[in-house]
């Protein structure tokens, strides 16, 4: 594929966007599927932030990954580091339990933490909660995240050659 008339960054984009895609569907699916059957109570007018939550979501995890791919060959060290980031980034986040009774240290990890960040901001999209001013920074954060993700995937994919 990497013979295309097409830039490296494009073929990243291009594998992003089927990702997003897919992703955007699931999400519609979970929340339709959460609404018809637990009753969930969505906030449907938030229903574009959480879908571009989504898309930014997918393709900044999806560019912080394909860095690891690009620099590591061997397949086995490859699962292991990315499961240790996922392992500590997801267990580091407010994605379980929520962070005020936590110690203070842990919730400053979990405050620094992207998951945390994108968490945060689709609790307050699907379903309302959180403080509007601290999602938006922690919004702004993950985009920042994102784009340095890209930009260094890109990098790594160049340095391929």
């Amino acid at each position: 594929m990497l013979t295309y008339p097409m830039s490296r960054s494009e073929y990243l984009l291009g594998k992003v966007i089927f990702n997003v895609l897919i992703s955007i569907g699931q999400a519609t699916l979970t929340l339709v599927v959460g609404r018809l059957v637990l009753g969930i109570r969505i906030q449907w007018t938030k229903l574009p932030l959480l879908l571009t939550a989504m898309a930014i979501g997918t393709a900044g995890w999806f560019f912080f990954y394909a860095i690891f791919a690009l620099r590591i060959r061997r397949n086995d060290l490859f699962n292991s580091i990315t499961s240790v980031f996922y392992f500590v980034f997801m267990f580091a986040s407010s994605m379980f339990y929520p962070l005020e009774p936590l110690p203070a240290w842990f919730r400053t990890a979990a405050l620094l933490n992207p998951i945390t960040w994108e968490i945060d901001w689709l609790r307050y999209t699907s379903i309302g909660i959180g403080n509007f001013h601290s999602i938006l920074l922690e919004g702004a954060a993950f985009l920042v995240f994102s784009l340095a993700c890209f930009a260094y995937a890109v990098r790594c994919l160049q340095q391929q050659e």
